[in-house]
Order: C-alpha cells, then structure tokens, then sequence
C-alpha cells in the first residue's frame, strides 16, 4: 500500500509540475496535503463561506464516495430535506 501511495503522489506532483503548479503539493513523512492558501476551490468557499447560489444541489452523483460530501453540502445549504 504505501508503495502505491508513493507511486500515487509522485505522479500527482509531476503533473502538478507540468501545470506549472507544483508549489501547491505538500510532502512531509507519511503525509500528504495540499497548501490551501495557494489555489481557489469553489467546493473549500463554499464550506468556508456558504456562498448563496454556489451550490445547484448535485455533487459527483457519478461516485458513490460523493455522497458524504454531498451530504455535508446539503446541509450546509439548509436543504438536508432533500
């Protein structure tokens, strides 16, 4: 497994390198992140912000993983009726 993750991440960095973007990806001892202060996400401002309208009620419908995310969005909109 953590040859895979190791694997995962370099590829990840070098396109991230090749997107001119590579400053973004941290890297420490078992850990992985990316440095938020240094790209805009809609998804990261709505949770921080819950920006009216951002939000159309769908979220990666594709993914089953999607759906805690989805879940927490719906929430934060104050529609978890849906």
């Amino acid at each position: 497994v953590q040859d895979y993750i190791k694997k995962a991440a370099a590829g990840l960095l070098s396109d991230l390198n090749a997107a001119g973007a590579g400053e973004i990806f941290v890297h420490k001892k078992n850990y992985y992140a990316v440095d938020r202060t240094k790209f805009t996400c809609d998804l990261y401002e709505y949770e921080g912000y819950g920006m009216p309208g951002l939000f159309s009620g769908e979220y990666m419908t594709q993914y089953s993983w999607g759906e805690k995310t989805l879940a927490r969005l719906t929430s934060l909109d104050g529609n978890d009726d849906e």
